[in-house]
Order: C-alpha cells, then structure tokens, then sequence
C-alpha cells in the first residue's frame, strides 16, 4: 500500500481516480486500487489522505499545465 496526501477530493471517472498530489502533479489510478484514509479531523482541514494498493505499474503521472 502507498500512502498519499492530497488537498482535494478525488475525480471519478469510470474505472479510474484522478488525484491532485500535494506537488500538484496528477495520478490516475483503479478504482480497485483506491481507498479513502481520511480521518474526520482531516475532512475539517480539507487535508485528505489515500491508500493506494496494487502493482505500482498503473501510476500514471500527467504534468500540470501551464
């Protein structure tokens, strides 16, 4: 499992989560592979935390724009 920390919700599209990491650079990984380890105290703070579980191979890092 990889643990991962992001500022905002997830993007659900089909099959996949797109994930904003907190160096604003963007994951696309399966559903199957994503949990949500949010703590309520966290929630509050809109400060998120992800386990992300599998084979590391679906990482599928997309530059930010601009």
């Amino acid at each position: 499992m990889v643990k991962i920390n992001s500022l905002s919700l997830p993007y659900f599209s089909k099959d996949t989560a797109s994930i904003f990491l907190l160096n604003e650079n963007q994951i696309k990984v399966p559903v199957s592979c994503f949990q949500d380890a949010t703590t309520e105290g966290g929630r509050f703070h809109q400060f998120y935390t992800f386990l992300l579980g599998g084979n590391k191979k679906w990482f599928q890092k997309k530059p930010k724009d601009g």
